[in-house]
């Protein structure tokens, strides 16, 4: 292995990047990959061959010729060049990820998230400085997991969970993706299965941290696709929320072990030993996989070899591996069965981080064992729908030798062959070569993505596109799958008919009207509708493709404009399950040819596509397909030959018989206004289904009517029609995905609030500085019924609100260009908060205010109360205001630390202490001498004006009881002019009871403090802000407090 060992000085230049380099590396803004990244020094390469070679042969000779395959293979690896002076400056070279200006979440969802228990358990407090670090790396994965996704998207034009779940499992490592899948599938369960969307955030119903509309609302914005499900968003928010966790835990887990202090290095040392994330966090396009940062090839946790592998079960490989591999001697079979344990993991383990090979024969070995491993050790399984265990064809196993070809092992294998004397293709770096088992994964995920159970070329060259860098493919197009008349499978006969047809289908797709014929005698008994293995008919295929004059011929031809692709997963298991029920028509829509729509529509095709005589529809009909994308001409088009608008989708393994998605919802989740309008001015025929049925009454429950009448269908049609409840779930999905003006023009049609959709618009609008919005939506609050209020609306829409009465302060810049605007501006800044000021005193409620209570023991005497002030038996003396005051250690000492801490060096022999008070006058420091002579407040008689005097004396000699009664008598004397006084001393004296108190009559009485108390709104809106002394932290903190228990109390009941 000496090749490898002069390898590490270079890979630790290579160490991850530091936050400093992060920022000053300009970001790509392409997605594309460059030509030449593979260029390399062909003078260094010339002049390490023969050197190489010289080496490939001596290393050789330390072998007898007739070895295992694990000697074999060792000599491989010490062939190796070792001169990679320059692999590090051509590393450099790479295409860099885009960087985002924008990303789904913010650091405070991050700093939640690393609250789990999980992480707890490994540090209590984590930096700011790490929190904001994971958050800047985490887009990294997101960028590659979405780079995927929208290839994969591209098909079929929507980003269903099926994408984005092959997509995980393309970037990450097998043990991150078993981790994020897993969470992803929890998540879309809870989804599933949560109630009313209306009534809680997406984010809420998956259970999840990181806001679900967000991600949606990012990859409509990347345009990952024109179609995204809502499902899509919820896998990749899972994904990315449990990735974080993995991530965290990951770099920490040597810090776990120590009692130091977690900083960045500690983060960063972590990432960059771990295979698993070191690669999926650099800033290059290409994913490095298998290696961490000083460029060890190491097998995931996962795919260790176990030593208990048996030597049978690891010999079985040759019935199991590539189809190519069968007809060739299997050198990895030819392990001693009495060979120890340890020497047969240390041989599949060598199979598994091969970077280059030497022939197509040594690959086929390598593969089959590989394959073989790889499925046995798998824990979600692959072959799905009854998909038979995944093979290699004989093209994918020469593309993939190909790129793993290596010219020196090439002619070490050969020793009849001499290199050439010249290079003309010079080798790929070894930095940059993934190991087989990368190479397996992620061509197998793409075979596993097609629902195909046969790697072919493609797969192949998709998997070199993302792991090497400067290599590029064009998208797999949407055609049949050659591979599938070839599989081993398959008998004789059925290979036969498969062949042909997929002759015809071929000749189909030329474009020649001549061929139709011979191609449908070819097709079989269903002739020109007969469907492929991909559930597509030809003229599904033609009009997939766009081509206007096959689709034409075809109809001419008889075929069926309105069969639909088959729905039964046992007869069709290659079927994407996106796409099942679709007709030609849909996807015709998809493709966006309005020609070829106008086209079916003429020969008799349905404009519903495949709803049944019921009237459920269990897919995308063509105007929800043609809504979520944003095509105006072809909605108005399909609008015109009868579509209809409020037409669902229902699925059929769901928890209710409710649809969802209808084609206005739709337009509204992808942010198309235009198309809502026209959606809107289709008018509507009402229909005996318009009638609810049980459960949408009872899902709906008693709904107000709209406040705004300005649309007077939906007024007469009432609140529990299903116009209405279209356009409450088109409101919904434009809340939650950022789209104000859609969700205020919706709400301007008479479309009632929610509290949910209310606090998403107002978050929205504080976040855009619509200071016109955010005067309307306050003003809709009192629209909004209490019954909803959330404890989510507790910790979300309190915090949004009381951030945008700080804001009004101060006028955002973007108003500041003229002086007209400026002042418009501060206008609307002080409605604002005159409106916020009586939203708060509306949530806080009529109910009297907890009076504050004296808690104490019962009164007792501790003297006689006429030795106050009495100079008999006296042995100590006060001077307040010039007077004397006599009084009596014993009973001060025993009732205040104060006086005892006073007292305790003020005695000398023969002399009587005199202590002079100049803090309080003389009636105030009676009463305290008497509630000491006393023991208790019963006897006391204090005047207003000595309340707050009486309270600073009773903190300074640390009277509890008589501080409590002071703040008692204070609270009773609370008015409007008063407030500030009495709460400034409250919290200056740290009257914790009477500071509650003066917090909960500042919220009640907001209104009229912000009119007449000018040191109210100073205290508001400080010149200065001080954390520690926010005034609006402690009001929204008692007011989250009085809802907490207003809702534990309508809970009880």
């Amino acid at each position: 292995m000496a090749g490898i060992g002069t390898l590490n000085s270079t890979f630790e230049r290579m160490q991850m990047d530091s936050p400093s380099s992060y920022e000053s590396t300009g970001s790509s803004t392409s997605m594309s990959h460059s030509s030449n990244s593979r260029s390399n020094s062909s003078a260094s390469r010339n002049s390490s061959f023969s050197r190489n070679s010289s080496m490939s042969r001596c290393s050789r000779a330390n072998h007898s010729s007739g070895h295992d395959w694990d000697s074999n293979h060792r000599g491989s690896l010490d062939t190796l060049s070792t001169s990679v002076g320059d692999e590090f400056e051509c590393g450099e070279r790479h295409d860099r990820l885009t960087e985002l200006d924008k990303i789904p979440w913010g650091e405070r969802h991050v700093a939640r998230v690393l609250q789990t228990e999980r992480v707890r358990q490994i540090v209590k407090a984590i930096p700011y400085d790490v929190v904001q670090r994971l958050s800047f790396l985490l887009q990294r994965p997101l960028v590659r997991i979405a780079k995927e996704a929208q290839r994969l998207s591209a098909g079929y034009g929507k980003c269903t969970k099926n994408e984005i779940h092959t997509a995980i499992k393309l970037i990450l490592s097998q043990p991150l993706s078993e981790v994020c899948l897993s969470a992803a599938l929890r998540a879309l369960s809870l989804f599933q299965m949560s109630s009313e969307c209306s009534q809680d955030g997406k984010r809420t119903r998956a259970g999840l941290i990181f806001p679900v509309g967000r991600f949606f609302r990012w990859l409509v914005d990347t345009k990952v696709a024109v179609r995204v499900d809502n499902h899509a968003a919820v896998y990749l928010t899972a994904c990315m929320e449990s990735l974080m966790v993995e991530m965290f835990c990951r770099a920490c887990v040597d810090y776990e072990r120590t009692d130091g202090e977690l900083t960045m290095a500690v983060l960063e040392y972590g990432i960059a030993n771990d295979a698993n994330l070191w690669g999926i966090l650099q800033p290059f396009e290409h994913l490095i996989c298998g290696r961490n940062s000083s460029g060890v090839v190491a097998l995931p946790t996962t795919t260790a070899v176990s030593v208990s592998v048996s030597s049978s079960s690891l010999s079985s490989i040759c019935t199991r591996g590539s189809e190519h591999s069968r007809s060739k001697s299997c050198r990895g079979c030819e392990i001693k069965t009495n060979g120890s344990l340890q020497e047969i993991s240390r041989a599949v383990e060598q199979s598994l981080i091969a970077t280059c090979v030497g022939s197509i024969a040594e690959l086929g070995d390598l593969v089959c064992r590989a394959m073989h491993y790889q499925q046995g050790r798998q824990k979600i399984p692959s072959n799905l729908n009854g998909r038979q265990s995944t093979t290699w064809s004989p093209s994918a196993l020469h593309t993939l030798f190909y790129f793993m070809r290596c010219s020196q092992l090439e002619y070490s294998d050969n020793p009849n062959a001499d290199p050439p004397i010249i290079q003309l293709s010079p080798e790929r770096p070894y930095v940059v070569l993934p190991p087989l088992m990368e190479w397996i994964r992620v061509a197998t995920a793409h075979c596993e993505h097609r629902l195909s159970s046969i790697v072919d070329s493609d797969d192949v060259r998709q998997a070199a596109r993302m792991l090497l860098p400067g290599i590029d493919c064009p998208i797999r197009p949407l055609s049949t799958d050659e591979v599938v008349c070839t599989s081993r499978h398959l008998n004789a006969q059925q290979s036969a008919l498969r062949f042909q047809q997929d002759l015809g289908f071929r000749m189909l797709a030329c474009g020649r009207a001549d061929l139709v014929s011979e191609a449908v005698r070819l097709l079989g008994n269903d002739g020109i509708n007969t469907v492929s293995e991909r559930g597509l008919t030809p003229l599904m295929f033609a009009c997939s493709r766009g081509d206007e004059a096959m689709v034409q011929i075809l109809i001419k031809n008889g075929a069926d404009v309105d069969q639909s692709v088959p729905s039964s997963h046992t007869s069709h298991p290659c079927i994407h399950p996106a796409i099942r029920h679709w007709t030609a028509l849909s996807f015709a829509v998809v493709n966006g040819n309005a020609s070829v729509v106008q086209l079916l529509l003429n020969a008799g095709a349905s404009v519903h596509g495949s709803v049944d005589a019921s009237g459920d529809n269990y897919t995308d009909t063509p105007l929800q397909l043609a809504s979520a994308a944003g095509h105006y001409e072809m909605v108005a088009l399909l609008l015109s030959k009868g579509a209809d608008p409020y037409l669902t989708t229902v699925h059929k393994n769901g928890i209710t018989t409710k649809g969802h998605d209808n084609s206005f919802a739709l337009a509204a989740a992808h942010g198309h206004r235009n198309v809502l309008r026209k959606l809107l001015e289709q008018p509507r025929c009402v229909k005996s289904t318009d009638i609810l049925s049980l459960e949408e009454i009872l899902a709906e429950g008693t709904e107000q009517e709209p406040l705004a009448p300005k649309m007077p269908k939906l007024k007469r049609m009432g609140s529990k029609s299903k116009i209405t409840l279209a356009l409450q779930e088109a409101m919904y999905h434009s809340c939650e995905h950022g789209y104000l003006d859609i969700a205020m023009e919706l709400r301007s049609l008479g479309v009632p609030w929610t509290l949910h959709c209310w606090t998403e618009c107002l978050a929205t609008a504080k976040q855009l500085h619509r200071l016109a919005i955010i005067q309307c939506l306050l003003r809709d609050f009192g629209s909004i019924k209490l019954e909803e209020y959330s404890e989510e609306f507790v910790e979300e829409g309190l915090a949004i609100m009381f951030e945008i009465l700080r804001q009004c302060r101060y006028v955002h810049p973007s108003y500041s260009r003229t002086m007209q605007t400026l002042k418009r501006a501060r206008r609307m800044n002080d409605v604002i908060y005159q409106q916020l000021s009586s939203i708060f005193a509306s949530l806080f409620g009529d109910d009297p205010i907890p009076a504050i209570r004296v808690e104490g023991s019962s009164p007792t005497s501790r003297i006689d109360p006429q030795y106050v002030n009495n100079q008999e038996m006296s042995d100590v003396t006060f001077m307040v205001e010039g007077k004397p005051f006599f009084a009596h250690k014993i009973v001060l000492v025993t009732a205040s630390k104060r006086f005892k801490a006073m007292l305790s060096d003020k005695f000398t022999e023969g002399k009587q202490p005199c202590i002079e008070i100049s803090d309080f006058r003389y009636s105030t420091f009676n009463l305290v001498m008497q509630y000491l002579y006393f023991g208790s407040t019963d006897a006391l008689k204090v005047e207003t004006d000595e309340v707050l005097e009486l309270l600073a004396a009773s903190s300074f000699f640390m009277l509890e009881q008589l501080q409590q009664y002071c703040e008692m008598l204070c609270s009773r004397m609370l008015t409007v002019n008063t407030a500030m006084t009495v709460y400034k001393h409250a919290k200056l004296y740290s009257s914790d009871c009477l500071l509650e108190y003066c917090h909960s009559f500042l919220l009640a009485n907001f209104t009229e403090l912000l009119a007449e108390n000018e040191a109210f709104r100073r205290q508001i809106f400080p010149a200065k802000t001080d954390p520690s002394h926010d005034l609006l932290v402690s009001l929204q903190d008692t007011l989250a407090h009085r809802l907490y228990m207003r809702f534990q109390k309508q809970t009880t009941v």
